[in-house]
């Protein structure tokens, strides 16, 4: 009888050493795979803080004649930028009619404290404007001017 006790005993026993090994392997896998993803916001988290720009016109003295509207934009964070990812909303709507130029580059690269040529072909009414540049990380600045 005491052979009996002890044999169902060890069954429970080792059942419960494989059920909470299996159940360590599935917390260590999802912890790991947590840790993971916390890793990866971080790194965008961080890259999105370095990001930062400004548009430097004056908005008393836009430069607009005929359709072409001139607006610069310095690079004001501490992270290089693709201008390539770059959208220009005027007065609420998207353009594609822009051209850009980095000044004093050559290259797509938009390198600290470089301000961005932008020139928007568009005709503009009389009266008040606002200008949007937005980064491809989502960094953006406005300037409100009139015509």
């Amino acid at each position: 009888m005491a052979s009996d006790a002890s044999v169902t005993h060890m069954i429970f026993f080792i059942a419960a050493v494989v059920v909470a090994a299996s159940m360590a392997g599935v917390f260590i896998s999802v912890g790991y795979e947590m840790a993971k993803k916390i890793d990866v916001e971080s790194e965008a988290m961080t890259e999105a803080m370095q990001s930062e720009i400004a548009i430097i016109n004056d908005p008393a003295m836009v430069p607009y004649s005929g359709t072409s509207l001139t607006i610069y934009v310095e690079n004001t964070g501490s992270s290089t930028l693709d201008v390539q990812g770059l959208f220009v909303m005027m007065d609420g709507s998207f353009t594609n009619d822009t051209a850009l130029q980095v000044l004093g580059s050559n290259g797509a690269l938009w390198v600290p404290s470089a301000v961005l040529q932008i020139t928007i072909n568009i005709s503009l009414a009389p009266g008040d404007h606002i200008v949007k540049v937005i980064t491809g990380d989502g960094e953006a600045d406005s300037l409100t001017f009139r015509i």
